[in-house]
């Protein structure tokens, strides 16, 4: 896969200051999260055949509702399936039309000088390089009010000169919330990328 881990910026801005209860979130897959929710809603607490109080509701538990997680796993996977598919005959106003939606102000600057990169772009043409590319969220690194990073495995298909191959990557994608409208705040290869959580 050609070098494409090229757009981290650090953590968002909500993540200065995350608290230890919202650290402790790192790391758990996404049915995991959705598993305790669902479990907080139908399972009320019982002593014997008592029941002795009722669970709080399933969106009291993470900083961030089922609904909202849902979207910030779907768009994340979206995000990571655009920035990772290209072809050698493309524009990078083209490529760059269909990230831009999706990616916060101050992310799509970074996108572009990357999609721009002379060298980047004479490679593939040379090697007529071609990648389609599938992604699906595999887990959630961390959550916080307004931010969470999302764990995107990504499946190219790549065709070029040579002839076609498969390669799998991970990225960390960080989506954060405004007014309403999540957006695309980091993405990097997982094993390099925002490992959420805070210092100081």
């Amino acid at each position: 896969m050609p070098d494409l881990s090229c757009c981290h910026h650090g953590q968002p801005p909500s993540a200065a200051r995350t608290p230890t209860a919202i650290r402790a979130a790192r790391r758990i897959s996404a049915v995991t999260v959705i598993a305790v929710i669902a479990a907080a809603v139908v399972r009320p607490a019982r002593t014997g055949r008592q029941v002795t109080s009722a669970p709080p509701a399933g969106n009291t538990l993470l900083p961030i509702s089922p609904a909202g997680l849902a979207t910030a796993a779907g768009l994340a996977a979206r995000f990571a399936a655009g920035y990772a598919s290209y072809r050698y005959d493309q524009s990078a106003g083209s490529y760059l039309a269909r990230l831009r939606p999706l990616a916060t102000a101050s992310l799509y600057p970074i996108l572009a000088n990357a999609a721009q990169a002379p060298g980047l772009r004479s490679q593939r043409a040379r090697e007529r390089l071609v990648a389609h590319t599938e992604a699906q969220p595999q887990s959630i690194r961390d959550i916080q009010a307004g931010a969470v990073i999302v764990v995107v495995r990504v499946s190219q298909d790549i065709s070029s000169t040579a002839g076609r191959s498969e390669s799998t990557a991970e990225y960390a994608v960080t989506v954060t919330t405004h007014d309403g409208r999540w957006q695309v705040y980091d993405i990097e290869l997982a094993a390099a990328g925002n490992q959420g959580g805070a210092a100081g």
